[in-house]
């Protein structure tokens, strides 16, 4: 019996699913190296990174959340530590993203609903 191994294009695909465009630059301009190689590099269990930074971000307010299991989602994306470091890096992107107006408090909502989507299942209705 022949055996394939799985391509990128055979997996299946991990979403999150956002609720802004927003969210999206911040999860893709910065936090995922954060997660896996910055702020959380050493976090446990091994590994926990990779899901999150595999997958693809999509802005849809009406259905935020993940469809993948992760084996680690308490990452504290507004920590005073991450923010003294990286927070005008992160304001800079999404200004630099097409949201001139954009500020560190409209951040700072932003990623405390991060914080909540990113331990929701998408489609999961309560």
């Amino acid at each position: 019996m022949e055996t394939t191994t799985p391509t990128k294009e055979t997996k299946t695909m991990a979403t999150l699913n956002v609720r802004n465009e927003q969210q999206r630059i911040l999860l893709e301009e910065e936090l995922k190296g954060q997660i896996s190689d910055g702020m959380w590099e050493n976090a446990r269990p091994d590994s926990h990174w990779i899901v999150w930074c595999d997958a693809t971000v999509v802005v849809d307010p009406e259905n935020v959340g993940r469809d993948f299991y992760a084996r680690k989602d308490n990452y504290n994306l507004t920590a005073p530590l991450l923010l003294e470091i990286v927070g005008d890096r992160m304001v800079e992107a999404v200004q630099a993203g097409g949201f001139p107006d954009y500020d560190r408090k409209q951040m700072v909502a932003d990623l405390k609903d991060l914080k909540v989507i990113m331990k929701t299942r998408a489609g999961v209705v309560a």
